[in-house]
């Protein structure tokens, strides 16, 4: 998707911002999912859900303020663009696949703990 972005004429500063915030949000849900799914408390759990939302929100923002502001308007548009293209193919991919399968545990029979 960024090699055809930069192909199509995209400033390739910001389509490298932008694919690279992208994963890196991506990489910070899927560590967050982790702490989340330790808390016991569903108003912990609630909380987390929300905070790590948020914080993944403002991360893609910020990267597209900071190419626009850092690199020039072309490079912001870009990495807007590319930020909003992968979310459409994920939100898609999710739509036709479905959310990933949690592994199921099944409790061992005889076994305490």
């Amino acid at each position: 998707m960024a090699v055809g972005g930069v192909l199509l004429g995209a400033a390739p500063a910001g389509v490298a911002i932008g694919a690279g915030s992208w994963l890196a949000q991506r990489i910070v849900g899927a560590l967050d999912r982790g702490l989340i799914n330790q808390a016991r408390e569903p108003r912990n759990r609630l909380g987390l859900h929300l905070a790590e939302g948020y914080a993944r929100i403002w991360l893609l923002a910020s990267a597209i303020v900071a190419a626009g502001v850092g690199v020039g308007r072309a490079a912001g548009l870009a990495a807007a663009v590319c930020i909003c293209v992968a979310y459409t193919i994920a939100f898609l991919v999710k739509i036709v696949f479905g959310p990933p399968e949690r592994p199921r545990f099944r409790k061992l029979e005889g076994v305490h703990g």
